[in-house]
């Protein structure tokens, strides 16, 4: 992609065709469209306070574009900033808005971003193929909520935060069911109701999933299939079974009749069609416990005991972290909570507690240059690390823009992109070998891919890093 020099940019020659100049209180959401009728290409340009002026590097972090901007020609930067982007002049036509939206709803499915100004309007067409124009309006869908009160509250604007109606459902949707990981739910609690789920609960010795997965072996599964009988049978049939296409409704068909031969009877479901109906059905789980979906929960542990990849489960993002927020499995979290939102970032192992795979012993974090100057107190269990080299990789030049461009905010909190920790990680010590087998244990399941860490795209994370090092 090419990159265009804001100071190169000749604006007399340029004819200005649009100009806004709103501010919000202190957000300025000035910009201004030029033409230039010699190269017919259009110009884009905004101030380095503009609101929106990082948007597009979410789209390009994640390839969320794509094919949908033919037109387009580059970003304008500044001083490391995004200034704005050049395309050439496209065609307004109606006819591509049912191909644009369909196509935005799969890669705001896949990459969890969404355009809000998408909508009739905006459909052009750029040497025969569908193009979007108004591009820098990105977002990730796990702050949707918080976007549309921020909307209301500084904008008083009198339309949806997001234009089209259609798009709006998909994405209000997407926001409130979310995929949870393999790590998650492993520590879900299993319901020891009756009805048969004594028999995978080994008499309610085992309590969570990650229990049952690690007890149950071939050889105590042919130990127990003998002392089966037809009303405790069902789930541990269904375990056995996996997912199967078409599997009755167990208060229909009675349990007595969900019989090994049943479920056997019946073609397993690829894994596609398993993540299909995973997303379009969520299960019922509470907060790392498991009373209702109870059958897909258990034929997800078959698959796992068969040695399978998980494939998420989806559920209300209300009940994810309801009284157990994910960031406060980082240890010595407390002693940043107060410091100003925005101002550091957290490096380090401490990705490694919020992946689930261990606790941080301190925890490490960079500064910005503006708390530099007025943090004089030492915080309990963290360590300060400033100017590192370590960090000035992958074109991060210090600790401001690993902080304002490198990092992004999970749980109230901002994490450097994994990455930077991943490409130095120690692979020698017993420890660090212990940590690379989670690691490769986190990407192998996509954990990587569900909430919250799905804020982080692939390159974000290091994914072909971590494959080089553990093989994935």
């Amino acid at each position: 992609m090419r990159t265009y020099s804001l100071t190169d940019l000749n604006f007399d020659s340029l004819k200005v065709i649009q100009q806004s100049t709103n501010r919000y209180g202190s957000e300025n959401h000035s910009r201004q469209v030029y033409h230039d009728e010699s190269e017919n290409i259009y110009v884009k340009i905004w101030d380095d306070d503009y609101v929106r002026c990082s948007n597009l590097k979410l789209a390009f972090d994640f390839n969320f574009f794509d094919d949908l901007i033919p037109h387009f020609q580059g970003l304008i930067m500044h001083d490391n900033i995004i200034r704005g982007y050049v395309t050439k002049e496209a065609v307004k036509t109606e006819k591509h808005y049912g191909y644009l939206l369909d196509r935005l709803i799969k890669k705001t499915r896949k990459y969890n971003i969404f355009l809000n100004d998408f909508c009739l309007q905006h459909c052009y067409e750029f040497e025969g193929k569908p193009c979007l124009i108004d591009l820098e309006g990105v977002w990730l869908v796990d702050d949707y909520k918080n976007l549309v009160e921020h909307h209301k509250k500084v904008e008083n604007p009198k339309g949806n935060f997001i234009v089209d109606p259609n798009y709006k459902r998909v994405v209000e949707y997407l926001y409130s069911y979310v995929p949870i990981s393999l790590q998650y739910f492993m520590q879900c609690h299993l319901h020891k109701g009756g009805g048969g789920k004594e028999i995978p609960l080994l008499n309610y010795e085992l309590d969570t999933v990650g229990d049952v997965i690690n007890y149950w072996t071939k050889e105590k599964i042919d130990e127990t299939l003998p002392t089966l009988k037809p009303e405790n049978w069902q789930y541990f049939n269904c375990m056995l079974s996996e997912f199967r296409q078409g599997v009755e409704d167990h208060h229909k068909r009675k349990n007595e009749n969900m019989t090994f031969e049943y479920y056997q009877s019946l073609p397993m479901m690829t894994d596609e069609e398993i993540k299909m109906y995973l997303e379009e059905v969520p299960c019922e789980f509470d907060e790392y416990f498991i009373k209702h979906s109870v059958h897909r929960a258990y034929a997800m542990i078959g698959r796992l005991i068969n040695g399978k990849p998980y494939i998420p489960f989806y559920m209300d993002v209300n009940k994810v972290y309801h009284s157990k927020p994910l960031i406060n499995s980082v240890n010595y979290i407390s002693s940043v909570i107060g410091l100003p939102v925005g101002e550091f970032t957290i490096v380090q192992s401490g990705i490694l507690a919020l992946m689930g795979i261990r606790q941080n012993d301190d925890l490490d974090i960079v500064i910005s240059s503006k708390l530099k100057n007025t943090l004089n107190e030492r915080l309990v269990g963290v360590e300060l690390m400033i100017n590192h080299n370590k960090f000035k990789v992958f074109g991060c030049v210090d600790d401001d823009d690993l902080i304002y461009n490198y990092s992004k905010f999970v749980g109230g909190v901002k994490f450097a992109q994994p990455r930077f920790y991943f490409s130095r990680k120690n692979k020698l010590d017993e420890r660090a070998l212990s940590d690379w087998e989670q690691i490769k244990l986190f990407f192998k399941h996509n954990s990587h891919t569900t909430y919250p860490h799905r804020v982080f795209s692939e390159k974000e994370w290091g994914s072909d890093l971590v494959k080089e090092s553990v093989g994935v």
